[in-house]
Parts: C-alpha cells; structure tokens; sequence
C-alpha cells in the first residue's frame, strides 16, 4: 500500500519544468517529484524544441500526469509563460531540470498555505555544486528591502497561486537571468503577501546559466534595482547592492540617498535592507564628508534617516 502525503489532498499543485537538451538529468527531477505522494500534481514539461532524448523521455514516463509541449521559445523565461497559461493548479511552482524537490516539499507548502493562505509560499533551497557537495542558500526577508538586494529566496523554492500570476503579470523578456528576482520585486510592489518557511524545499543544480554567468547576473541585478528606482544609475545601484550584501564599506550609500532625497521608498529600502542583514560595518572612519554638509540642509526627517543609517552602518559623527 502507497502511503500518501499529509496535507489537503485537494491541494493542486503545478510543476513547470522547462527544459533543453535535458535528458541527462529530467528523469531525477521527474522521480523527485513523484516521490512527494502527492495525489493530485501536474507536471508541465516546457521543451525548447530538444535535440536529445528529452522528448522520448517524457513520452515514456508514466509514472506522472505530464503535459509535453515543445516548440522553439524565447529563452527559460518565455517557456515559464507559456507553462504558467497552461497550470489549473491551486499552487504554481518553476523547478530546472536538473532540479529536484526536497523530501516531503509539496506537503510542507501546503501546510504553510492552508494555514496561512498567502500570494506567495517560498522556503529553503540546498545549492548542489557540480561535484555533489551543497550548502544551503542564506535567505533574505521578502519585503521593501530586497527591492536593493536582490532576489530574497530561491525562486526554484517559491510557489504561487494562479491569481497572484494574473496579478503581477508575466516573466519579463528583456531579463535573460535575472527576470525572477524582477518578478519577486514586482510582487512586492504589488503588496503581495508571501510566507517563508524553514524548511529546504529544492535541491537547486549550480550548473545552470543562471549560476555560472556572474558577469552577466551582476549586470542584471542593477538593471533590476535601476527599474525599481528609475532616478540611480547602474554606477549607484551598484554601489547600494554591493553595500547591502557586505561587499563593500557602503561609505558612498548617504551621498547617494543625498542626491535622491525626495524618494522616500530609495531611502526606506536602502534601510531596511541593512537593518534585515544586521550588517555592521567596521571600516568606515568617521569623517565630516560633502554629503553631511548637503544633508545639514534638508528637512527634518531625512535627517532622522540619515541618523538612523549612520546607525546601522555603525558610523559615528556622520550627521
């Protein structure tokens, strides 16, 4: 007798695999989700028109209710689309196909989702180098902060419903890696609710384009910050990004919220990003610099930001 998963059985899941020339790791995915038990899931198998075995695999692959469409597209982001307008599931999910769902994951969305019943479900993901040996991904809270750095989960770990979809709209074309990370922040601009749970939800491959491409990543990232914030420039998104993670000493952060100083949610991500990461800062000597005169002149309140960055930043005599 085949013991089920626990949750609501009446949960459906959808699970987008886009693939490409994939037929070295699809069966492991496809068996890591048919090993969740879970009774009502429909894989949507999104094929960029392979030239291997891709197709005869999943053809052959009974084990699961797949849908197979393969045609050329536009790139993952253009197959993830056209997967979403085929899901009727309650909960939506993006693994790579040389992805694999965690243990137990379909259950534990869906115990997060009954009790919570948010937009948007994500939890842990386990990265795995190409030689097998993995280390969990640090994650970021979901909210203003991440709109300066960067995607807060793994979006492989993410599940949402059909209508938070409709809601935020598609994957943006334009972004060959970084669409994802644009998606998430649109959703946070959309106030779209979101739970993160502890638990790892998918064993994520770092051999795919989105891990190996770091030139390309970057660039996109401050493209992403750049459309959150329209008046920086990359230069400035850079700057903030590179000081959110802890890359940098983040001295050049108050000049920039200096110069933007009407935009409120620049200043409000920018701190709240710093104070989610508790980023103490040791290497910034404290100077009387141009920006501090600027700001000496400015209303009230950004000087109350500015004192309370220069706190986060642990700088003394900024202001």
């Amino acid at each position: 007798m085949v013991e089920m998963a626990q949750g609501n059985p009446m949960t459906k899941f959808s699970v987008i695999v886009p693939t490409f020339n994939s037929g070295l790791t699809l069966l492991a995915t496809l068996d890591s989700i048919r090993k969740q038990k879970w009774p009502h899931v429909e894989v949507i198998i999104i094929d960029g028109s392979s030239r291997d075995n891709t197709v005869e695999l999943v053809q052959t692959y009974k084990e699961l209710t797949c849908i197979l469409i393969s045609e050329p597209d536009r790139g993952i982001y253009d197959a993830i689309n056209k997967g979403i307008a085929h899901a009727t599931g309650d909960l939506i999910c993006v693994i790579g196909s040389d992805d694999q769902l965690a243990e137990n994951s379909l259950s534990l969305v869906d115990n997060a989702w009954q009790r919570e019943r948010t937009d948007i479900v994500a939890g842990g993901a386990l990265l795995v180098s190409e030689d097998g040996a993995s280390n969990r991904r640090v994650d970021e809270a979901y909210g203003i902060g991440a709109l300066v750095s960067g995607i807060p989960f793994c979006h492989n770990s993410m599940f949402v419903t059909p209508d938070t979809y409709t809601k935020v709209g598609s994957y943006n074309l334009g972004y060959r890696i970084c669409a994802d990370a644009q998606w998430v922040h649109r959703a946070i601009l959309a106030s779209c609710s979101c739970v993160q749970i502890e638990e790892v939800l998918v064993k994520f491959s770092l051999t795919g384009a989105s891990s190996s491409n770091d030139e390309l990543i970057m660039n996109e990232t401050y493209s992403v910050i750049v459309g959150n914030f329209p008046s920086l420039t990359k230069l400035e998104a850079e700057v903030i990004f590179k000081a959110v993670r802890g890359w940098s000493d983040g001295r050049a952060v108050p000049a920039i919220l200096a110069k933007y100083d009407a935009d409120e949610q620049l200043e409000a991500a920018v701190i709240a990003a710093f104070n989610a990461k508790h980023i103490k800062l040791t290497h910034m000597n404290a100077t009387r610099s141009s920006a501090a005169e600027k700001v000496r002149g400015h209303r009230s309140w950004l000087l109350r930001a500015f004192r309370k960055l220069a706190n986060f930043l642990n700088v003394k005599n900024l202001l």
